[in-house]
């Protein structure tokens, strides 16, 4: 168990420097003023989400018809009052301070030193590779632009450097211990959405001998992930399920109470809010009684920061949320108390931690038991 927290702990290194948070802030800002968002803002002083549609609809030229685009407005002015651009006016409505609150950014914090972007560059080069290339497509998509970036073979590349990168492994590396899989052939884990193949390959890395059945909507990404099951166990056993699932909404092609535990990660904000209860009840109903959940995921920054305290965390789950966006199917991170009800209705409960979490990841990962 100590072993298992040094482990942990040197891996959360890299994560503490707030490298990513402080880039993507700076993007983001920056992406703002360029496509004259704030400057739209300051011109208004006070707003409502919806005079502020109307403006940008007016002003900019952008179609927001749709309703991942309506959030986009509404998580950039979450962010911008993170970053010390906006106030609350009131309920829903927002005023222009110009970066002069309490928790408005210098240029120094933004500004990586030259130590840092080695450390940058080495451990999160594919995760801003990705965000990067969402974000410049941004304002096109605003406009009307149909979403750019799809789960086929064309992105694989953009997709293979962004779930394998850095933060998402040492996430994983911690939800699985968490999990506390059972390493033996008649434990049966189903990996749910596998895919380019890191949770696959981190769940036979973590227990080799446990029995893998993996399932996604799209076979397109198959090779990638057998490649990764035989160079993580040689010997593993793994049943790709390709072409039995249409996506979230259809039932899994399992049968009740038929798996032990169910490795879920980085798909959660791809599932419709009309039907995340039904699909997360439908795991509930493959799982075995005691079965174990795992489901990696960031939630939406709560607003009395009583759980995502660190503003850096905020504002990168709040950048990431707007720059993924673009992706086609994204609909965005769920908010932790109405994650934590869902839960409890469905008849899920806490799995006891194994390891020590400071409460900000903690609102990124879910272990919960089938009682």
């Amino acid at each position: 168990m100590e072993g298992a927290v040094k482990v942990i702990s040197g891996r959360l290194n890299p994560l503490k420097l707030f490298l990513v948070p402080r880039e993507l802030t700076a993007m983001l800002i920056a992406f703002s003023k360029e496509e004259g968002i704030i400057g739209v803002m300051k011109g208004m002083k006070a707003f409502t989400h919806s005079a502020l549609m109307s403006r940008l609809s007016t002003d900019l030229g952008y179609k927001l018809d749709l309703p991942v685009k309506s959030r986009m407005i509404s998580t950039l002015c979450e962010f911008l009052f993170e970053c010390g651009y906006l106030s609350r006016a009131g309920v829903g409505s927002y005023s222009y301070s110009g970066g002069q609150s309490s928790c408005a950014l210098t240029e120094a914090e933004l500004t990586l030193g030259s130590d840092e972007k080695p450390v940058l560059e080495r451990h999160f080069n594919g995760q801003m590779l990705f965000f990067t290339t969402c974000l410049s497509e941004a304002g096109r998509f605003l406009r009307g632009k149909d979403s750019p970036f799809t789960f086929t073979k064309r992105w694989e590349s953009l997709w293979d450097g962004f779930l394998g990168n850095y933060e998402f492994q040492t996430l994983r590396t911690i939800l699985l211990r968490l999990m506390d899989l059972k390493n033996c052939r008649d434990y049966k884990v189903l990996d749910l959405c596998y895919g380019l193949g890191h949770g696959v390959a981190g769940i036979l890395e973590h227990a080799p001998e446990v029995s893998v059945t993996a399932l996604d909507f799209s076979g397109a990404y198959k090779k990638a992930v057998v490649d990764r099951a035989r160079k993580a166990a040689p010997s593993s056993s793994l049943e790709l399920l390709d072409g039995t699932w249409k996506g979230f909404g259809d039932p899994l092609p399992l049968p009740d109470s038929s798996v032990d535990a169910v490795h879920f990660t980085c798909a959660d904000p791809y599932i419709p809010e009309a039907l995340r209860e039904g699909v997360y009840r439908d795991i509930y109903r493959v799982l075995k009684k005691g079965g174990t959940l795992g489901v990696l995921a960031w939630s939406y920054p709560d607003k009395m920061m009583t759980v995502v305290t660190n503003r850096w965390v905020r504002r990168q789950i709040l950048a990431h949320d707007f720059i993924e966006s673009v992706c086609a199917g994204w609909h965005g991170f769920y908010g932790i108390g109405e994650t934590a009800e869902m839960f409890e209705r469905i008849g899920f409960a806490h799995k006891q931690g194994l390891v020590p979490l400071d409460s900000n990841l903690a609102s990124a990962l879910w272990v919960m038991v089938k009682e």
